[in-house]
């Protein structure tokens, strides 16, 4: 029987190295922030892509710079990286970050009154709707307007998950969304279970 030395690789790249798996990320976002979305989804853990295929994927990036709407990242902080799960074969870990978001609107160009039947949403402008989703779900400490320019910026903190994929010898990443829970649950299990543990006994 022949020796697969993926595993051998993977012993030697065990040890949680996270200047390494900070750069690694640190490639992957900026990616995103230039919109190279193709590129981007090559740190992604490839088996997400059995569930929500790469095209699905792309199509919903570029839906955030569609005709006068356009989404830009920018000032990422990979905050703290810590271990979840280490063994032989399976390595796990847990990244913080920061960064970012600015969505420039169309201007209002709509009439200056509107029919009081109307629906609230239809009768607000791209910016101000915008605005109140960003605040629902960042917070509005997290969010400032800049009307003049049609502008809104959002602070957002967030999580992702490390993998060290022996497939191709380097980290991957999965982003941490509790609407993602099932999937997660499905793909990376060992590393939710070591992670609930952990925050048992924290």
């Amino acid at each position: 029987m022949a020796f697969d030395y993926r595993y051998l690789t993977l012993n030697i790249m065990t040890p949680f190295d996270k200047t390494t798996i900070t750069a690694k990320f640190t490639e992957y976002f900026e990616h995103l922030m230039n919109n190279e979305y193709e590129k981007a989804l090559g740190f992604v853990y490839a088996p997400l892509f059995n569930f929500i295929g790469k095209k699905e994927m792309v199509d919903g990036m570029k839906k955030a710079n569609t005709g006068d709407t356009t989404t830009m990242l920018s000032e990422l902080i990979v905050k703290s990286v810590k271990p979840i799960l280490q063994s032989d074969k399976e390595t796990y870990g847990l990244l913080d970050y920061s960064f970012q978001i600015s969505i420039h609107c169309p201007p209002d160009t709509r009439p200056a009154e509107s029919g009081d039947d109307e629906d609230e949403a239809q009768n607000m402008s791209a910016l101000d709707f915008t605005d109140k989703i960003l605040m629902a779900k960042y917070g509005e400490d997290n969010v400032s307007t800049d009307r003049l320019n049609n502008t809104i910026t959002a602070h957002v903190t967030n999580q992702s998950y490390c993998i060290f994929d022996p497939e191709s010898n380097d980290w991957k990443f999965l982003e941490k969304k509790s609407a993602m829970l099932p999937l997660l649950k499905n793909l990376i299990p060992k590393a939710i279970d070591a992670e609930k543990k952990l925050q048992e006994l924290s």
